[in-house]
């Protein structure tokens, strides 16, 4: 079941409908039942796969609670190495035997290693993830020992389960057994709006970019001028954000009507100031993820330059690991983490000394032509990133990287000019929705504090433009359009 599909519509209202009607003491059981009917919807054969993880991280972590000191971190890496094992197994073993078939020649091997072949089970990489985090809390002593049936809850909870937001148990189980647990009005009005500008972003803008951003990939990047490769750079960058936060949206809208509140994953990534700042921004829910458990970890607490530079060249290329099995992925990651890395040897260079030999002011870009030049500078430095992330391999990412920084390449435009027209639109209305969003939210929050009829026309104003919204993403649906992220 796609989120953005009238299956999946059907379904959460069948799901919601029943668990407002169930008594109290057993929604959490029809939570989880109509969680794993949801994954078998996808991967029947996987759901014991699922279960199994859960398992292994909930009785894990029971281990690492058990005991203390030296004896708790062998623990708590044991169970770690099983889980990475397990998500190695099926998302990098292939690639592993591919890149090692590829050696067995120089060699004098003639006979390769025969592959795998076995299908990625869907949303692997992220419930993988929330299975560590809790095993890492667990070493710290920061987590608790939970029922079997509570934290395959958390596990398996649907609106997250296969894409996120990456979630943890102490942020996701109290509400499950908190007193103030229950339907709300406002909950289900936010749910109603996230679904309907979830399923406008996905079926009417990501999706249409996604067109031209195919076809430009189809013809083949040494087709690409300079243009066509910036083209291409800027609409899957637009693409990509368009449907992650579509899905974003449509996770976080879900589990509203469950009552349910799940962590923000995006917060206006285009208007990051810095590559620090963007990541602050972007998937953040991830974002965190690799901060707490391996930023940190590596740059320590004192934070010196070194291990902070080091801490994101390794992190982040972990990160592009995670991603995807491929070298583009890996050099992807690598990437992000030499903006970070080359971000905060600026930072510390401009923080050292003032033009007087005093301290820099913490926030060194506060100016406004600053930030807008630190804008443009870290947007430009993500231009390769895309190009990385979206291209079939390496070598073709080169390719496409290397057309767009040669402009006096002669070669001729092959995408439309309405194609150029829709990505510049998009562009400006990303780096506008800040603005907008600002001002709508705070013309709505003033006419909710005046009077009773000023607070019933702006409700009328949002539950118009929701529904606006929610009829054109549904005459504009074309089919079973995959998300990016369920790749991953």
């Amino acid at each position: 079941m796609q989120f953005n599909t009238i299956g999946y519509l059907a379904f959460l209202a069948v799901v919601v409908v029943v668990l407002w009607l169930l008594p109290a003491r057993i929604r959490k059981g029809w939570l989880l039942i109509a969680s794993y009917a949801f994954y078998a919807s996808w991967h029947m054969k996987y759901v014991l796969l699922l279960g199994s993880v859960g398992l292994i991280a909930g009785f894990g972590g029971r281990a690492v609670l058990g005991v203390e000191g030296g004896a708790r971190r062998r623990r708590g890496i044991a169970v770690i190495v099983v889980l990475v094992g397990i998500l190695g197994s099926f998302k990098y073993a292939d690639w592993t035997i591919t890149n090692i078939d590829a050696v067995l020649p120089l060699l004098g091997e003639t006979h390769p290693i025969p592959l795998l072949k076995w299908v990625l089970p869907l949303g692997i990489s992220f419930y993988t993830f929330e299975a560590i985090s809790y095993v890492i809390e667990c070493m710290r002593g920061k987590e608790k020992r939970h029922s079997h049936g509570d934290f395959q809850l958390f596990f398996a909870f649907f609106p997250h389960l296969i894409a996120g937001p990456v979630m943890r148990t102490k942020e996701l189980l109290p509400q499950f057994d908190s007193p103030k647990w229950g339907i709300k009005l406002k909950y289900v009005s936010d749910g109603v709006w996230l679904i309907a500008s979830g399923l406008f972003l996905k079926n009417v803008l990501a999706d249409r970019l996604a067109r031209y951003v195919d076809d430009a990939f189809a013809r083949g990047v040494d087709s690409f001028s300079s243009s066509d490769a910036l083209f291409v750079a800027v609409g899957f960058g637009l693409q990509i954000y368009l449907d992650f936060s579509a899905y974003s949206r449509l996770a976080i809208g879900s589990a509203k009507f469950c009552g349910i509140d799940l962590v923000e994953n995006f917060n206006h990534p285009f208007a990051a100031k810095t590559p620090g700042d963007f990541w602050n921004r972007w998937h953040m829910s991830l974002s965190r993820w690799i901060r707490d458990y391996l930023f940190f970890p590596i740059a320590g607490k004192r934070m010196k330059l070194g291990r902070m530079v080091q801490g994101a060249l390794i992190s982040m290329t972990i990160c592009g690991v995670w991603h995807g099995a491929g070298w583009n992925y890996i050099v992807w990651g690598f990437y992000h983490g030499l903006l970070l890395a080359v971000y905060y040897v600026g930072r510390a260079s401009l923080r050292s000394t003032a033009a007087d030999g005093g301290p820099v002011e913490e926030h060194w870009i506060d100016t406004r032509g600053a930030a807008l030049l630190s804008g443009a500078l870290t947007w430009v430095g993500l231009l390769p990133s895309w190009l990385l992330f979206r291209a079939p391999n390496l070598n073709a990412a080169a390719r496409a990287i290397t057309a767009m920084v040669t402009p006096w390449r002669r070669a001729p435009r092959a995408l439309s000019v309405g194609s150029y027209a829709l990505v510049a639109a998009l562009m400006c209305a990303v780096w506008l929705a800040p603005l907008v969003n600002g001002w709508l939210e705070r013309w709505l929050a003033s006419a909710s504090a005046r009077a009773e009829s000023t607070a019933l026309r702006a409700a009328a104003f949002r539950g118009a433009f929701t529904a606006l919204l929610l009829i054109i993403a549904l005459v504009a649906y074309r089919g079973n359009q995959t998300f990016i992220y369920f790749q991953f």
